[in-house]
Order: C-alpha cells, then structure tokens, then sequence
C-alpha cells in the first residue's frame, strides 16, 4: 500500500534500470554498476548509453521539453538569445541555468516563442528569403519574427535598449541531453554514477536495452526489437495534443481546411 505523502520518482536509476533488467534475464543483480568489475553489467552500462543517445534521434519526447524565459540580447543580426556564448550569465535577464552542466536546447517546438509582454506569438521560424525580405522591409512590422542561426535564436526587430528588461519572451524547447544527476541540477547525454536518472521512461529503456543486448550476444532479437518499436512509436504519437478535427461545414470558419469528398463541379446530375 503507498505510504501517504511519500514522492513519487517516476525516472529510473542507472542502477535500477541495470537490476531490473538483469532480474528479468535471469542475471546477477549487481549491487553497483559503475564501479563493477563485471563484465556482463559494464556492457549493461555501455548498452544503456548507447540507448540513451539514440532513442533522442527517433522523435520529439515529451520528457525533454523545457520552457526558458528571456530577454533579447541585441546581439549582431538580432541575435536575440545566444546558446552557446551568453552575453549575461546573471540569471537576471534569463531564466536559463548558465553553469557547465546545464542542459542545452537542441531546437524549439512549433509555435514555440511568445512574447510575453504582448501575450503574442512570435512568428517563425522563417526561411531564408523570408527573413532577407524582413530585413530590407523599410516599414515598421506589426509583431516580432524569429529564426535561428549558429549562435542561437534571432528574433526581429531588436528590442530598444531601454525596453530590454521589460520585453520578455518564452521558449518552449527541447534539450539535448537524455540523462540528469540526481540532485536535478545537472544534465549528461550518459549516465556516469549509477545514482543519474533517465529521462525518457524506464520501460522503453529497457525494452530497447533488451534486444541491443540479445543483438550482441548474438540471439534473435526481431520480436523484442518489435517491442521497443511498438513502445517508442505509442510514447512519440501520445506526446503532444493534436488540434481538433472538424467534419462539418461552418460558414463562419471557411479557411478552416476540413477531411471530405472532393466532387468536380459538372460531373454529376442534379436532382
């Protein structure tokens, strides 16, 4: 029976993820994996890892979205937030953790930049020619437009410098790494201490650990692989809302593209 008021963990352990799955395969449960001298527990470990980087690469995963909150920078090419080389570290003109093992954004979500000032959305991400065109536009523009470059993320127009602190924008993105340390502070692409804790959920772990075990050990693993697939396409199509679909007509709404039968006008009688 579940104690009242105890927290709830809902990510796995390197260690817990490592002796589950040798309960399951009929293996020795290790009492550590990082400092094992095992052999079969260290392979364990690399096959993790090897999953861990991965499975990022199969679709957007809900666990690794974030919301940022920031300022925009002013920066060259209205470079609005620099990724890799703040301008400010002081967590005053952002709400994103600047240390070493802070996690790092790997691309925004659709419709993902508000500005929250204005409470409306920023447009974009534009293409090439759309944002060529926006730069050489002599007429002032009626909301901001973002895309992104090498730095980072650039947002148009530039904020005037007395506004700065008063113009926030939101970000909704989704970070590259796929593990955290168990005091959630900092962010890895791997587990490296068997107290680090995944991401992504425990069963697709070790569904895709399993059958990249079998893989090396040279056993079939076809229906297992069908397993994790099945397991990881449920998780990717159940991560995100979808918009509601209408099927009837409404006048007041003719833009609204709904599913229905195309007719050629003329090819049939009217009766």
């Amino acid at each position: 029976m579940p104690v009242a008021n105890a927290q709830v963990q809902p990510n796995w352990t390197l260690l817990r993820l490592v002796q589950e799955f040798c309960r399951r395969q009929n293996l020795q449960v290790p009492q550590s994996v990082v400092t094992s001298t095992d052999e079969e527990v260290v392979q364990l470990w690399g096959l993790l890892n090897e999953s861990t980087m991965a499975l990022p690469t199969r679709g957007d995963w809900p666990q690794l979205n974030r919301t940022f909150a920031f300022t925009h920078q002013g920066g060259e090419n209205h470079l609005a937030l620099n990724l890799f080389n703040p301008i400010w570290e002081d967590n005053v003109h952002d709400h994103l953790a600047w240390a070493s093992g802070a996690a790092q954004i790997k691309y925004p979500t659709r419709a993902s930049i508000f500005c929250t000032t204005t409470g409306l959305q920023v447009e974009g991400p534009l293409s090439d020619q759309d944002w060529a065109a926006m730069l050489v536009q002599t007429g002032p523009t009626t909301n901001y437009v973002w895309r992104m470059n090498r730095y980072g993320i650039c947002i148009y127009p530039n904020v005037p410098e007395v506004d700065r602190n008063k113009v926030w924008f939101q970000l909704d993105c989704t970070i590259r790494e796929t593990v955290m340390s168990a005091d959630q502070l900092t962010f890895k692409d791997v587990f490296t201490v068997d107290t680090d804790l995944g991401l992504l959920p425990a069963d697709i772990l070790i569904a895709d650990l399993r059958w990249r075990w079998r893989s090396e050990k040279g056993m079939a693993y076809a229906e297992h692989f069908r397993v994790a697939e099945s397991l990881i396409f449920d998780a990717l199509g159940k991560g995100s809302g979808a918009g509601i679909v209408y099927l009837d007509y409404d006048p007041c709404y003719p833009e609204v593209v709904r599913p229905g039968l195309l007719i050629p006008a003329g090819s049939w009688p009217i009766r």
